[in-house]
């Protein structure tokens, strides 16, 4: 049985492994720097293509928090969240909302009951889901008041 013993400053661990004494440098300070760079700036995985002439968005992450209230909105909120030019990039305009996706339950009741069922699902075994929303039938049915609306959805 090995006897490790670890002793730690602002730039160097020093670690003892059987009374061999092994220094390990590094430096904390610049480490966290880029840590804080890395994470400040995270962003929802989405991207958007077109297919056909027709604008189309995925989404690919968790499910941080759902909504529903009694006018019929669904609303899925994501742990972060997108760059608002991706979907105009492709002709889905008027978005304004950036951390969430909703689904207008009113006009949409059967795929509304399904995608909370989905989402609820997701969120409690902490799955992956992918949202796709697209502009199929260019009636602007891929958004609803400043959201990106979904039309389907994968649980991983």
């Amino acid at each position: 049985m090995s006897l490790v013993s670890i002793q730690q400053s602002s730039v160097v661990d020093k670690v003892t492994i059987d009374g061999t004494q092994v220094k390990i440098t590094i430096f904390k300070s610049f480490l966290f720097g880029v840590f804080l760079l890395a994470t400040g700036s995270a962003h929802a995985d989405l991207t958007c293509a077109q297919y056909n002439g027709k604008g189309y968005c995925n989404y690919k992450g968790k499910i941080s928090q759902i909504y529903v209230n009694r006018y019929g909105q669904l609303i899925l909120y994501f742990p972060e969240s997108f760059d608002l030019s991706h979907p105009s990039s492709v002709g889905l305009a008027g978005i304004t909302v950036n951390n969430a996706m909703t689904v207008n339950m009113s006009k949409y009741p059967e795929f509304g009951k399904q995608m909370l069922t989905l989402g609820l699902s997701a969120k409690m075994s902490n799955a992956t889901v992918i949202l796709q929303v697209g502009d199929w039938h260019g009636d602007g049915s891929y958004k609803f008041a400043g959201y990106l609306q979904p039309d389907r959805i994968w649980v991983e």
